[in-house]
C-alpha cells in the first residue's frame, strides 16, 4: 500500500509534515483509482498538506 510506505517513511525520518499533490479526481475515477492523499491524511500521525499541482 502506497499510503503505508509514505507514512512509514515520514515516521522513520521524523518528519514534521507530509506535503503531497492531489489530482482531485472525483466520482467513478476516484472509486477506481483510490485516493492515496486521502489515505495518507487518515493514517498519518502528523500534519499533512495536500496541494493541487
Amino acid at each position: 500500500m502506497v499510503y503505508k510506505v509514505i507514512t512509514d517513511t515520514a515516521k522513520e525520518y521524523q518528519s514534521d509534515i507530509i506535503v503531497m499533490g492531489s489530482l482531485g479526481r472525483t466520482g467513478i475515477k476516484r472509486l477506481l483509482t483510490g485516493g492515496t492523499a486521502e489515505r495518507v491524511l487518515g493514517h498519518a500521525f502528523f500534519p499533512v498538506l495536500i496541494v493541487k499541482p
